[in-house]
C-alpha cells in the first residue's frame, strides 16, 4: 500500500539537500550554470508540490491530490508503488510533452522565512548547476545580478501563489469537501486488484451538493473551476499505472 506523502517532508524545503540564504559573504563568485540533466534530483520523486493556478494546466498530465485531510497541500503525482519519477526517462530528462511544476522551475532558488516578518532568499547549494565558474554568477560586483534577480522574483511569485493555495485548502477543509480514496490495479495473470495508492481528493458529491451561494461564491473567486481539475485530474491515475508498465516493460 503506498503512502503518496513518502518524500514530502513539513517544516522542510523538498528537495533542497543543502539550502542557504543566499549571502554575498558566502557565495561571492558563486552562480549557475545549466546542466544537462536539471531534474536528476527528482529521479526518486512520486509526488511535487502545485500551486492552485497551475491546476488547469497540470491536471493534463497528473493526478492531483493532498497530502492530508487536516493540512491539505496540493500535489502533482508522478511516481507509484516504487520511488520511481515515471516522468524522467531514462536520461533524466522530463517528458517534454508533459507540463513542468513551477517549484521544479524556480529550483534552486526558494524564499524562507526569515524572523516574524522576513523572507529570505534561499539556495541549494548542493545543486548541479551551482559552481564557482558560473555562466550566471549570483551577484555582480557588490549587487545582486540580474539573473539572480529574475530568478528571485520568480520564486517570489511562488511564493504569493502558496500563500493564496493555502486559502484554497483551508476553504476546502472549512467546507469538509476533501475525502480518502485509493486506486486498484490488477497485475497481469493476478486473481484480484490491488490497492497500489492511497490519496486525498475532493468529493465531487459534496461538491455538487452545496448550496448556491457558496458555489457562487466559489466560481467568482476562481476556487470553482480550480476544484473540478483536481476532480478531473484523478483520471490520470490509469495513465500514470500504464507509463509504469511500459517502463517495466522496456
Amino acid at each position: 500500500m503506498t503512502d503518496i506523502k513518502r518524500g514530502i517532508v513539513e517544516g522542510k524545503l523538498f528537495l533542497y539537500q543543502k539550502p542557504e540564504m543566499l549571502a554575498r559573504e558566502d557565495h561571492m563568485g558563486l552562480g549557475v550554470s545549466p546542466v544537462e540533466t536539471p531534474f536528476a534530483n527528482t529521479r526518486d520523486a512520486r509526488a511535487i508540490p502545485l500551486t492552485v493556478t497551475e491546476f488547469t494546466t497540470a491536471q493534463k498530465n497528473y493526478p492531483i491530490v493532498f497530502a492530508s485531510l487536516e493540512k491539505p497541500v496540493p500535489l502533482a503525482i508522478v511516481g507509484v508503488v516504487e520511488d520511481d519519477n515515471l516522468f524522467l526517462d531514462s536520461n533524466n530528462q522530463w517528458d517534454p510533452y508533459a507540463y513542468l511544476p513551477a517549484y521544479l522551475r524556480a529550483y534552486p532558488f526558494a524564499f524562507a522565512q526569515h524572523g516574524e516578518e522576513k523572507m529570505a532568499v534561499v539556495i541549494d547549494r548542493a545543486a548541479a548547476s551551482i559552481n564557482d565558474q558560473p555562466q550566471f554568477p549570483f551577484f555582480d560586483g557588490e549587487e545582486i545580478s540580474e539573473h539572480t534577480t529574475k530568478m528571485t522574483e520568480f520564486a517570489a511569485r511562488y511564493v504569493g501563489e502558496r500563500r493564496r493555495t493555502d486559502t484554497f485548502c483551508q476553504r476546502l477543509v472549512e467546507l469538509k469537501l476533501l475525502i480518502a480514496q485509493h486506486v486498484t490495479h490488477t497485475p497481469p495473470n493476478a486473481d484480484k486488484p490491488e490497492t497500489v495508492a492511497n490519496y486525498i481528493s475532493i468529493d465531487a458529491e459534496k461538491l455538487s451538493a452545496l448550496d448556491k451561494d457558496t458555489i457562487h461564491e466559489l466560481h467568482t473567486t476562481g476556487m470553482l473551476s480550480a476544484m473540478y481539475a483536481q476532480i478531473h485530474s484523478t483520471d490520470n491515475w490509469t495513465l500514470l499505472l500504464h507509463r509504469r508498465t511500459n517502463k517495466l516493460a522496456a
